[in-house]
């Protein structure tokens, strides 16, 4: 699990933070206060633990419940997890129901490129996440922290749950892979 928590809190460090400074570039969020390529300094700590909290927690609970995901192959993780980065950009580049539109058949094709969990072991964690996500956004924004250009859902966009759903089923997928590295047959909750 410890190697797991590394992977993703660095890659939450550095491609999450990457990814929040396209949706910066692109105009679809702003920050108050400024850093670097216009984010904020404490998004670097956020991403690094938001990674380890969509990623491991679920497995971590799926462990500590019996529950148990055969691992996909490093290819399909890989793919599951470039098909988020896709999901991140087009974020930037559509908007409204196009953009949700997108993200729900993004969304269908990382659960089939990544390790397929039983359908409602990955939404109870795709929805904790959609829910937890959104709900810190929300916070950040209630205090004028952050803002999204379409805030039509209590302050950030309408489609940031679909978003954090892949990024759920991406990050899970990459979460078991590392914690059961060798891809071997887990006993599957499938």
């Amino acid at each position: 699990m410890t190697r797991a928590a590394i992977v993703l809190f660095v890659m939450g460090a550095t491609l999450g933070v990457a990814l929040d400074a396209w949706h910066v570039a692109s105009g679809t969020t702003r920050y108050a206060v400024t850093w670097m390529f216009g984010i904020a300094w404490w998004t670097v700590p956020l991403f690094a633990c938001a990674g380890v909290a969509v990623g491991l927690v679920p497995v971590a609970l799926e462990r500590a419940l019996g529950k148990s995901v055969r691992p996909a192959s490093r290819e399909r993780v890989a793919l599951s997890v470039a098909l988020f980065v896709v999901a991140y950009l087009v974020t930037g580049l559509l908007r409204g129901g196009l953009c949700a539109a997108a993200l729900a058949v993004l969304a269908l094709a990382i659960y089939f490129a990544g390790d397929r969990p039983p359908p409602g072991l990955a939404l109870t964690h795709a929805i904790g996440a959609a829910v937890g996500g959104a709900l810190v956004e929300i916070t950040l924004v209630h205090f004028g922290l952050f803002f999204h250009t379409d805030d039509r859902f209590f302050g950030v966009a309408p489609w940031l749950p679909l978003l954090y759903v892949c990024g759920s089923l991406a990050l899970t997928a990459l979460a078991r892979s590392l914690v059961s590295p060798s891809g071997a047959a887990a006993s599957s909750a499938r």
